[in-house]
């Protein structure tokens, strides 16, 4: 488990600190949101392996999490977004509509919270490493614990993976989250079980997430035409055009996810 916090520690820390230190690449903020993902998923999957963590932690990690979410939407998926309906000949512009952002990534990554909640679970990693020395699950045990769980994420994507298309854009949403949670667990569980069973498992999940992080930003995309009330600028269209996207997007999303249900369970062996 320590290893676990460390790992996505690591990730965390090393795209803040760019960050702090004033690099402006998008894809660091990407980085880093990936590394706050995992993070809270060992929290959220990981509870009961060791020590209690505190509750605070999550909340202040979900914050972070959220408001770098929103540079991302304004620097990355918006933009994006239009130069591909642009490509298609909607001639929709988004720059003078962009919201503006009131803090800086940089200035949410030196939020005091944030760094106090990253020094802390730092801190709880070194005390927990002494504490559970000799007190680590049996690895059997270890592996009947992480199969239930990955059994019951995997289970919950198999009831919504045939109704994908069907589905609410929340509840669209959640089937996503699961899927992080799945594969990052499937991930921190590598170690006690066959890494090469478990390396084939994840192979279709990772086609699926990116087909739902694309029908993701195609959504971000329409809430963000939806909302933009100006005259002239082809919203009409452009709202057309991101409606048949998430059209298809979403039978393609059915279609790998139902590819990925059908892969065997490495935990079964």
């Amino acid at each position: 488990m320590v290893a676990t916090l460390e790992s996505c520690l690591a990730q965390i820390q090393g795209n803040a600190k760019e960050l702090c230190a004033g690099a402006g690449d998008p894809e660091l903020v990407h980085r880093l949101r990936v590394g706050l993902r995992r993070m809270r998923t060992a929290l959220r999957e990981l509870t009961n392996f060791g020590p209690a963590f505190d509750p605070t932690w999550e909340e202040v990690l979900r914050e972070t999490f959220q408001a770098l979410g929103t540079h991302r939407d304004v620097e990355t998926v918006i933009p994006a977004m239009v130069k591909e309906m642009n490509a298609a000949g909607i001639r929709y512009s988004a720059e003078s509509k962009l919201p503006i952002v009131t803090r800086s990534s940089q200035a949410i990554v030196r939020d005091v919270d944030f760094q106090r909640t990253v020094f802390a679970i730092v801190s709880y990693c070194h005390l927990t490493a002494d504490s559970m020395a000799n007190g680590e699950p049996r690895p059997k045990s270890l592996r009947a614990r992480l199969a239930r769980q990955l059994e019951a994420l995997h289970a919950a994507l198999a009831r919504d993976a045939v109704r994908f298309s069907k589905l609410s854009p929340a509840r669209q949403h959640r089937v996503r989250k699961r899927l992080k949670r799945l594969r990052y667990l499937a991930e921190f569980a590598t170690p006690v079980f066959d890494p090469a069973r478990v390396s084939k498992y994840l192979e279709s999940w990772g086609k699926a997430q990116d087909a739902l992080g694309e029908h993701n930003d195609h959504r971000i995309a329409q809430a963000f035409v939806r909302a933009d009330k100006r005259t002239g600028v082809h919203a009409p269209s452009a709202l057309r055009w991101l409606t048949e996207r998430l059209r298809v997007g979403a039978k393609r999303c059915e279609r790998t996810l139902r590819r990925a249900v059908r892969q065997p369970a490495f935990w079964d062996a």
